[in-house]
């Protein structure tokens, strides 16, 4: 069995190795992506604080107006520091056409437009584009899920590849001294490894999850919302008009005015609000009309368990350390990779030049 599990260790990675490396490096990107953006793009994101309240109905307006469009919005993000814009993401593709997605940045104060940009044209867009479903939609999707299965084997089979069999489970986990590159990256490889094996377990299995939820929980009702493939835009229906007001006011009446930071993700005729009032987290759900939604338990689990493993994947479980975490596991595939094919190069480069070495005359055959 430990033939079959340094063989399966040694192809997987080598082979899918390099898919995780960049995979992991566009996440270590997207976990302080807001952060770059706002360093490189200050004129979207900056603006002087002002001390008025946030209206979600005159966002959205201005952003349709912007936009010339009558479309619902598809995210509304009002940072909770008040010198930053508030952001409308809208599907601004004619009919006929693929999505658009473009957001508008707006002074949530003065209501003034600091700028537009179409995400899937930035750098960012195209990091999260790659990260998310490998610019392939539901295809990539299924592909990061089986990948995610398959990341989850090469650790465990590095794992019972590390176990020591002759010395003491704590005598393993310290480097031991080399005498080459071979040792020096084979023990760095093992260390690593072991000591950040259950946080690449943890990003792993929850990116695996966010690829496809369907696989491990059942997931909320979609009755309401467009099927796999259907078109999103270009419909000759009429976009759904919320009641952003007495939404607003819903959440206002039980939270207080001060509702940064605020998110509203709308899913068909629904909109998820979620905010952090006090830093305790609100989440609701409201029909088009500005009513509360009650959630089926069904629907409420899954939920939660979306919530909490998006937390996990994303570090939002620790604040800033829980972010460092995931930007450092990020970077753990690219050092695995290079340490991995050193040490298999080695071993190679080893095994043919003992093969080549002539034998001494009367030697036994």
């Amino acid at each position: 069995m430990r033939k079959v599990f340094d063989w399966a260790h040694r192809w997987f990675g080598l082979i899918a190795g390099f898919y995780f490396v960049l995979l992991g490096l566009t996440g270590s990107y997207l976990v302080y992506d807001d952060a770059i953006d706002r360093f490189f793009k200050p004129e979207l994101h900056h603006v002087t604080p002002s001390a008025n309240s946030v209206s979600l109905a005159d966002l959205v307006r201005v952003a349709q107006t912007q936009l010339q469009t009558d479309k619902p919005p598809f995210m509304i993000r009002v940072s909770g520091e008040r010198d930053q814009t508030a952001r409308v993401v809208i599907d601004a593709a004619k009919p006929g056409e693929e999505r658009r997605m473009t957001a508008t940045f707006i002074d949530p104060g003065s209501l003034q437009i600091r700028g537009t940009e179409v995400s899937s044209q930035t750098f960012t867009g195209f990091m999260f584009a790659f990260h998310h479903d490998l610019f392939w939609g539901g295809t990539g999707r299924t592909i990061m899920g089986a990948a995610g299965i398959l990341m989850c084997l090469i650790l465990v089979t590095g794992l019972l590849l590390w176990w020591p069999r002759n010395r003491s489970i704590f005598s393993a986990l310290k480097t031991r001294k080399w005498r080459n590159a071979l040792q020096m990256n084979l023990e760095l490889h093992k260390v690593t490894g072991i000591w950040t094996l259950i946080l690449m377990i943890v990003v792993t299995a929850t990116g695996t999850y966010i690829s496809k939820p369907n696989w491990f929980t059942p997931q909320p009702s979609q009755t309401e919302q467009p099927k796999e493939g259907e078109p999103r835009s270009g419909s000759n229906q009429k976009p759904t008009e919320f009641n952003w007001a007495a939404i607003q006011s819903s959440m206002e009446v039980d939270y207080g005015k001060d509702l940064r930071p605020l998110f509203v993700r709308v899913r068909g005729p629904n909109a998820m609000v979620m905010a952090w009032p006090g830093g305790k987290e609100i989440r609701r759900m409201y029909a088009a009309d500005g009513t509360l939604k009650p959630e089926e338990k069904r629907d409420s689990f899954a939920g939660d368990v979306r919530a909490v493993n998006h937390d996990l994947h994303v570090g939002h479980f620790w604040g800033w350390f829980g972010e460092f975490l995931i930007f450092i596991s990020g970077l753990l595939p690219l050092f695995f990779y290079v340490t991995g094919v050193i040490v298999w190069w080695k071993k190679s480069q080893l095994k043919k030049s003992s093969s080549t070495v002539p034998r001494p005359q009367g030697a036994l055959s």
